[in-house]
């Protein structure tokens, strides 16, 4: 691999993160809210809820122009929320692969919107063309201890 040159020399970029969503479905953590203290919506915001949602226009617009400027870009969806709660996220991961056939795309999940269908949530996600699918499972134990902690009470 040859020396990765800056922006303004004419190099490109290794990955691109868009934000499917900014917002949580998580109300477990220890962060304000119920948040996970690490996340970086503690920042912005007090709790979950209020979702802004990336829309279909500028996620072809963003695969569109990712594709001519940086087609072998690794494209990471993920940032601060939960990318599967975005509506239409099999939508933007379907023009993505479009635009971008020979690239890695992966998406980071905290899991929360796949409980109860794991199985088929996932071959759904990967027949959009997903390559990669990031499961925090960190977060997920917290919420099965919860819940078999709930259970144990009730």
């Amino acid at each position: 691999m040859g020396k990765q040159l800056r922006a303004d020399k004419g190099g490109r970029p290794f990955v691109v993160q868009p934000e499917l969503t900014e917002g949580c479905s998580m109300r477990f953590g220890s962060g304000p809210g119920g948040l996970c203290s690490f996340c970086g919506l503690t920042a912005i915001r007090t709790g979950p809820g209020e979702y802004k949602w990336m829309s279909i226009e500028t996620a072809e617009k963003l695969a569109a122009e990712c594709g001519l400027f940086c087609p072998q870009a690794r494209v990471e969806f993920a940032m601060r929320g939960e990318p599967l709660m975005n509506p239409k996220h099999l939508e933007i991961f379907r023009l993505f692969r479009r635009f971008m056939p020979r690239t890695q795309l992966m998406v980071t999940t905290n899991g929360d919107t796949l409980r109860n269908r794991m199985q088929k949530a996932v071959d759904t996600i990967f027949d959009t063309g997903l390559n990669f699918i990031l499961l925090d499972t960190r977060t997920i134990r917290k919420i099965v201890v919860m819940h078999y902690a709930r259970k144990r009470m009730t």
